[in-house]
């Protein structure tokens, strides 16, 4: 039975590295509790704990969220990856095959895109993006193809000087792609 006069933290040297710590005194007292960390605990047991040091690293938290909205069926974004039968391969399980094929964001502002959004987070369907980028690869986006060039209404309205609403009222009125974006 645990002695709630005991359950409070005091300050001791790690049995390992001498590093100051604070640990629960009713645990010391139960033999626990005397290590600094997880890796202490390894080196003293014998198992060194084996780490790539970048769990602060932002690949890593992009590394992370990957998995958990693939694969936490509570995690809030699953309903519309993990769910929606988007997995993450074999391979990137490991972050350091993750980091090893990705390597860094080029920029804060970039985050992980499936080229492909049907397509899992795999090396050949995965690159950095940045929001803007990947706003035009959105499921919901209308993708237009005129001369072998395919892009989202948003860019094709920017590159011709058409407003988006106006050519999403001409193809609701049966305007071909051509007729749409060769008339400005």
């Amino acid at each position: 039975m645990r002695d709630k006069g005991l359950n409070f933290d005091i300050l001791i040297p790690c049995k390992t590295c001498g590093t100051m710590f604070w640990s629960r005194l009713y645990g010391i007292l139960n033999g626990n509790g005397r290590y600094c960390g997880r890796t202490c605990y390894e080196i003293a047991s014998g198992n060194r704990l084996r780490t790539h040091g970048m769990t602060r690293a932002p690949e890593y938290g992009v590394w992370r969220d990957m998995l958990q909205r693939c694969t936490n069926p509570k995690c809030r974004a699953y309903r519309i990856y993990g769910a929606r039968g988007i997995t993450v391969c074999e391979r990137w399980k490991s972050f350091e095959n993750f980091f090893a094929d990705m390597r860094n964001r080029p920029t804060s502002k970039h985050q992980i895109e499936r080229k492909d959004n049907d397509g899992n987070y795999e090396p050949s369907n995965c690159k950095w993006a940045t929001k803007k980028e990947q706003a035009n690869n959105r499921r919901t986006n209308r993708n237009l193809t005129l001369s072998g060039k395919t892009m989202c209404v948003k860019e094709w309205s920017k590159l011709i000087g058409v407003t988006e609403k106006t050519i999403r009222r001409r193809l609701k009125g049966g305007w071909s792609v051509e007729e749409t974006l060769e008339k400005a």
